[in-house]
């Protein structure tokens, strides 16, 4: 099991699903980091992003908290989904299935 830390802002409100076996609910973070770009002999900015999924019980409570600019900490195991690229390739997707997530801040006014 590979675990992770993230840091970030909510990158768009989460979505939620749920059937009458378990509850699913999907968003990501966004990270900003400075790499360094030798063409430019400078650093430049980079946003990644990271999806994460949090499930049960959890997720049903969670969904009115995780909206967009709200900055977190998130903690899971880091899964690889294979699938099939639109090219007909074989690829892999990878989702963070939240074991905690720390709510640290509060959205920015201007976002909503």
């Amino acid at each position: 099991m590979a675990q992770v830390t993230v840091m970030g802002n909510i990158s768009s409100d989460a979505t939620f699903s749920s059937s009458a076996s378990s509850s699913r609910l999907n968003f990501s973070v966004a990270d900003n980091i400075q790499v360094w770009d030798a063409k430019s002999s400078q650093y430049v900015d980079k946003t990644q992003y990271f999806s994460c999924v949090l499930f049960g019980k959890r997720a049903e409570t969670m969904r009115e908290y995780i909206t967009k600019g709200r900055f977190v900490t998130v903690i899971g195991e880091l899964v690889a989904n294979p699938y099939v690229n639109k090219d007909g390739q074989p690829s892999v997707f990878l989702d963070i299935n939240v074991d905690i997530i720390k709510l640290q801040g509060f959205p920015r006014q201007s976002d909503k």
